[in-house]
Formats: C-alpha cells, sequence, structure tokens
C-alpha cells in the first residue's frame, strides 16, 4: 500500500495467499485487518482465511505506527477498515493515526488517486 507521499508499506511478498488445496480450484482469500497492540504502540495487522473460520496471521504489521511522512500516527495506528474498488481494484486502508497533536481518520490507497 502506499500513503500520500508515496511511501511503500506493503509488499505482496510478505504476505502471500494462502496455499490452494490441490484438489480444489482457486479459493478466494479474505483478509481481515486487526490491532496489533507492540509495547510502543499499536500497529495494523493482517490474517487471511479461505473458509472464514481458520485464520492465519500474517509474520509482520502491515502497517506499522510511525510510517506517515507526517506523523500523524506516531503513537497508534488503529481501528482499520480494508476495502477494494469493485472496478479498479484499488485498496483502500482506513485508519485511525494517534499523534501527539490528537487523532484522526487516514487514509492509504495501493495506487495514486
Amino acid at each position: 500500500m502506499r500513503c500520500e507521499a508515496g511511501r511503500h508499506v506493503i509488499h505482496s511478498a510478505q504476505h502471500p495467499p494462502p496455499p490452494t488445496p490441490a484438489h480444489a480450484s482457486p479459493p478466494r482469500s479474505n483478509g481481515d485487518g486487526y490491532t496489533g497492540v507492540y509495547a510502543d504502540g499499536a500497529n495494523i495487522c493482517i490474517a487471511f482465511s479461505i473458509d472464514q473460520r481458520d485464520w492465519r496471521k500474517a509474520s509482520t504489521p502491515l502497517y506499522a505506527h510511525g510510517m506517515h511522512p507526517a506523523g500523524l500516527d506516531a503513537y497508534h495506528a488503529h481501528k482499520v477498515w480494508l476495502t477494494a474498488h469493485p472496478i479498479t481494484g484499488v485498496l483502500y486502508m482506513y485508519y485511525t493515526g494517534v499523534y501527539e497533536g490528537g487523532r484522526g481518520i487516514l487514509l492509504l490507497t495501493s495506487q495514486p488517486v
């Protein structure tokens, strides 16, 4: 994903889709964002599921607090909402960023918009 200043956040190799069983057609993988709380603050994490029952957490955060170029998530990045445009496929990630001056709703996109 990219923030408005063009800083790269996620690589597809970090979060590959779940493996496909040999006997099945390729499933649609569903991802769900959640807040991972660490000693130094909250980060946005993601987990993947094929059947909506068994989930596999990614080994690294999807987005770590403090990565916003203007410092708008210096303390925490949490309360994530992930969605995709149905036609263009552009991914949108809305989240709450917490910084010294307060908090706000921030947006990252997979492509410049």
